[in-house]
């Protein structure tokens, strides 16, 4: 990590490993390094996303979800946007909103291409 350690995307890779390892402390410390410019695009900001619920920190998390749940619905259909809308889905899952989390997962599965939007039918 030294010779990365303006590294964004390295930085958010070692807190998901210290996440999956089970150390919340070490990944609270690089989760807290990030700074604004490290999660510009969409997918870090999902990665940031996931990690804040990982945490244990859901308002915040539910958050950044809120804002590029947005921003990918707005995109044409892409892989980005579709991992976007499944990872929200799955926190709405997990966080009592199961019908809301139905809708992501559909919306989703469109921007996939996997299934079709109610403009295309």
């Amino acid at each position: 990590m030294s010779k990365e350690a303006n590294n964004g995307d390295a930085r958010l890779g070692l807190a998901e490993v210290y996440l999956a390892e089970g150390d919340k402390n070490a990944a609270r410390a690089q989760v807290a390094q990030l700074k604004g410019e490290d999660a510009e695009s969409i997918n870090m900001q999902r990665r940031v996303a996931l990690a804040e619920a990982g945490l244990g920190n859901a308002a915040q998390a539910q958050q950044i979800f809120s804002r590029i749940t947005t921003q990918a619905k707005a995109q044409p259909p892409s892989m980005e946007s579709a991992l976007v809308l499944r990872d929200a889905a799955r926190f709405q899952a997990q966080n009592g909103q199961p019908q809301q989390a139905l809708e992501s997962y559909k919306d989703a599965m469109v921007a996939a291409g996997v299934a079709t939007g109610p403009s295309a039918g």
